[in-house]
């Protein structure tokens, strides 16, 4: 998702205030930018580590017999 961002020029000068506090928010902004890149990549590696495990295998097969007309006849007498 892709957004554009339009600047229309002005002959406004901007206050030293200002310039520190639009610096503060980049910063802010960035810093939670790169929280949010590591969570993802954390959350990323949590993925992968369970997908190549032995755990994983086993859950697609027996979800797929669970689908079946046997498979749920089997689960019924398992309970």
């Amino acid at each position: 998702m892709k957004k554009e961002l339009t600047l229309e020029s002005t002959d406004k000068k901007l206050d030293i205030d200002d310039e520190s506090y639009y610096k503060s928010e980049f910063q802010k902004l960035t810093s939670e930018y790169k929280t949010l890149k590591l969570n993802y990549i954390k959350l990323k590696s949590r993925s992968n580590k369970f997908k190549g495990s032995i755990v994983y295998p086993f859950y697609k097969i027996t979800s797929s017999i669970g689908k079946t007309k046997f498979g749920k006849i089997l689960q019924r007498l398992i309970k």
